[in-house]
Parts: C-alpha cells; sequence; structure tokens
C-alpha cells in the first residue's frame, strides 16, 4: 500500500508536469516508511495525541516507541513522540527538565533522519519557546515548519501560541483559524481559536468557541478550563463553579457546589476563597500548578503570594511561564519589581496585556 501510495503521487506530479526543485522530487520518492507495522503503530500513537489527555500521551508514546521497533530511521516516529513529550511536559504529567529535554531529542533525531520534516521543526519551536525561551529560535522553527509545508494544521497551531504570548492577538487569531481550518477534528487545534480570544481579552469570544470544542470532544479539560476563565472573567462565578462539578480546574479537583454556596454568601471574595481552601488541601501537585496558585491568589488581592508561586512556577522552567506576561488575570502585578523581574527573566517581547 504505502509503495503505491508513492508510486501514485510521482504519477500524478509527472503527469501534471509540476515544476518540482531537485530537494522536493527527492522527498516526493522518499517514502517515510517500507514497514507496514511501523506506519501502523505511527498512526495508533498519533489518535492517541489527538485525545488530548494524560492516558493519550502515554499510549501515543507506546505506539510511537513500536513504530521505531519495526523501523528505527522512522523520522515520523521521532517526530511523533516529540510531540507527545512536549505536551507530556506542559502538563505536568512529566517534569519541565525531563520531558521538554526528551522533546528535543527525538525533534533533532527526526530531523537527523529528515531534515525537510516541518513537523520535527514544530517541536522544536515550541520546545525553544516553552522551555528554552529563546524567542528568536521559537519563530525561526516555526516558520521554517510552515515554509516547508504551509498545510500543516500543527504549525499553524502552535505558531498562535507563539503569537499571542508576544500580543501579536490578530496574528495569532488568523494563524489559529488557518489551523482549524486544516484540521477541523483535532481538539488540540480547536483550542487554538479559544486561546488567541482569551489571551486578547475577548471572552464573551473565548467562551463561546470553548463551549464548541465541549460540544465537539464532550470532557476536554483545557476546553473546560478555558470556558471557567471566561465565566470568571465576565464576573458568571455560579457557571463557572458548575463547570467545577464536571472536571478538574487546571488540575485541582475542586467542589463546585461548595464553591457556589460560598459565591452566594460572600459574592467573588467567597468564590475565590473557597477556591484556595480547596486547592491549599492538595499538596501533592506539579509545577504547572503554581500558575493556578498565582491566578487565584491575585484575584484575592494577595500579591505577594501570587508572585511567590509564579517565582517557583518559573524556577522550575514550567511551560506555563511564557503566559504571565501575557494573562490579563495577572493584570494587577504589572509594575510590581517582583513579577517585573520574572518577566525580564523569561525574556523574549514584552507581552501587552489586551
Amino acid at each position: 500500500m504505502l509503495v503505491v501510495q508513492e508510486e501514485i503521487s510521482w504519477q500524478i506530479s509527472e503527469a501534471l508536469r509540476l515544476k518540482l526543485t531537485g530537494a522536493q522530487k527527492k522527498t516526493l520518492r522518499k517514502g517515510p516508511t517500507a514497514k507496514s507495522e511501523a506506519y501502523q503503530e505511527y498512526l495508533r500513537g498519533r489518535h492517541h495525541w489527538h485525545n488530548w489527555n494524560a492516558e493519550g500521551f502515554g499510549r501515543a508514546i507506546e505506539h510511537f516507541e513500536r513504530a521505531l521497533t519495526h523501523d528505527p530511521g522512522y523520522a515520523l516516529a521521532y517526530a511523533g513522540l516529540g510531540n507527545a513529550f512536549g505536551a507530556m511536559s506542559y502538563y505536568g504529567y512529566m517534569s519541565p527538565g525531563d520531558g521538554f529535554s526528551r522533546a528535543r531529542a527525538a525533534a533533532l533525531r527526526a530531523l537527523e533522519l529528515d531534515d525537510t520534516l516541518a513537523d520535527a521543526y514544530v517541536t522544536l519551536g515550541l520546545e525553544r519557546l516553552l522551555h528554552g525561551w529563546d524567542w528568536h529560535a521559537a519563530e525561526a522553527a516555526l516558520l521554517r515548519a510552515l515554509q516547508i509545508d504551509p498545510d500543516l494544521a500543527l504549525a499553524h497551531g502552535i505558531y498562535s501560541i507563539f503569537l499571542f504570548t508576544s500580543s501579536r492577538h490578530e496574528e495569532a487569531l488568523k494563524a489559529a483559524r488557518r489551523a482549524r481550518a486544516l484540521d477541523p477534528l483535532s481538539p488540540f487545534i480547536n483550542m487554538c481559536v479559544p486561546w488567541a480570544h482569551h489571551f486578547a481579552g475577548r471572552y464573551e469570544d473565548s467562551l463561546r468557541e470553548s463551549l464548541d470544542v465541549l460540544a465537539l470532544k464532550p470532557g476536554l479539560e483545557e476546553a473546560g478550563n478555558i470556558a471557567i476563565m471566561a465565566y470568571e472573567r465576565l464576573g458568571r462565578f455560579e457557571e463557572a463553579a458548575d463547570l467545577t462539578t464536571r472536571q478538574p480546574c487546571w488540575g485541582f479537583p475542586i467542589d463546585g457546589f461548595a464553591v457556589k454556596e460560598a459565591h452566594r454568601a460572600r459574592g467573588a471574595d467567597g468564590y475565590w476563597g473557597e477556591r484556595l481552601a480547596q486547592m491549599e488541601r492538595i499538596t501533592n501537585y506539579p509545577a504547572a500548578g503554581h500558575f493556578s496558585f498565582g491566578l487565584v491568589l491575585c484575584a484575592l488581592e494577595q500579591y505577594d503570594r501570587s508572585i511567590d508561586h509564579l517565582e517557583r512556577l518559573v524556577d522550575a522552567r514550567a511551560g506555563g511561564s511564557v503566559f504571565i506576561g501575557a494573562d490579563n488575570a495577572l493584570a494587577p502585578l504589572r509594575g510590581r519589581p517582583r513579577y517585573e523581574a520574572l518577566l525580564r527573566r523569561i525574556g523574549g517581547p514584552q507581552p501587552q496585556m489586551a
């Protein structure tokens, strides 16, 4: 089947008399793998990766590694490993130092095998942004991916993340919508649009879009998290609490009924205070959890404690560090010396909150 696909591609290009460069002809003639078992395992890995949860990432890694046992030179499988390790690292399912290092190593190995593999450049771009804090290298890698494959949805999606962390909000939304048009069924790709709206301060839009993603993929925590934040920013606290009865909020299990009662009794301060009390009962959480504490404490106007947690987030070099300057929920921290020092540590373009 793989040989037939390759031959059909070649014959079509010849029949249409496409003007291909030498490198493009070489790429067209070079199939990704000659081992059908490796190809099947790769497809299974991609399927699980798109489920966008801890179990899915773990199973994706298993299938990508099996693909490599069948074909140790399978560049796409290494690229898939890079994507999975990067996602595991960001969400705290692996330590940032370990997971992002593995993501980078897998992407570099993929490029050793095939330096025209756009997917591997995407992983490099994401790792350089979220862990390396090398903004120039991150954008260069992502633009290289888009140059190689202008129709790669993942490249447009990750580039949109780079753009909204740089306060290039209209460009970010354009890239996110392009990604979704190219892959309308991927939960991750669909999330790029509500993320772009969220960081631009368009909360009605981010709410609508995140609820649409939940309709597409019920139970997707990332979509629920953004919807919860939109409800909060819009002052619709009881609707936010309702969502926390159905899912964790940024990794923390929350008793939404207790939060709703606290809101009815004491208003917004009651809502945030009950959220904080429940989170503080959990002592074992990944570094990514410090972002959640920073948000809640900032809402309670406990600014020094908020910055304490953000410092721990940055010290751990957690992926969420690059968002602390862009999220409007942290706007009250602007101008505070310790907070500004954190932004300088992360480097890159100084984001402007919407």
